[in-house]
């Protein structure tokens, strides 16, 4: 996220298990991008779906925010935004690394596909 990044949350959704969160980044400042290790690694089950979700905030009363009035889109350029949340995933050797299923979409907040 950029300068119009609030708040960022990883979750873990399991079969059968109430979701799990493993991140969780309640106040976001661009200035103070660092990297999170877990403090035990965990497993993954077949079927899990790690999902990364980003709140922003394009409003005037963030003041890190250069243009409330600008419609946002996706971009590599501090004034624009993105939704990126790195992970490493650590496969057996032993096993296919076909195992992992990236969805490939983004899927906006509201139902929207």
């Amino acid at each position: 996220m950029h300068l119009r990044g609030k708040a960022y949350l990883i979750t873990l959704n399991s079969s059968g298990e109430p979701p799990r969160t493993l991140l969780n980044v309640p106040r976001y400042d661009f200035n103070w991008q660092t990297t999170y290790f877990l403090k035990e690694p965990i497993s993954l089950s077949k079927g899990s779906i790690l999902s990364c979700t980003a709140w922003f905030d394009n409003s005037a009363n963030n003041r890190f925010n250069p243009d409330p009035g600008k419609l946002i889109e996706w971009g590599d350029q501090s004034w624009e935004e993105m939704n990126v949340g790195f992970m490493e995933i650590a496969i057996p050797a032993s096993r296919d690394p076909d195992i992992v299923k990236l969805s490939g979409t983004t899927r906006p907040a509201g139902g929207r596909n």
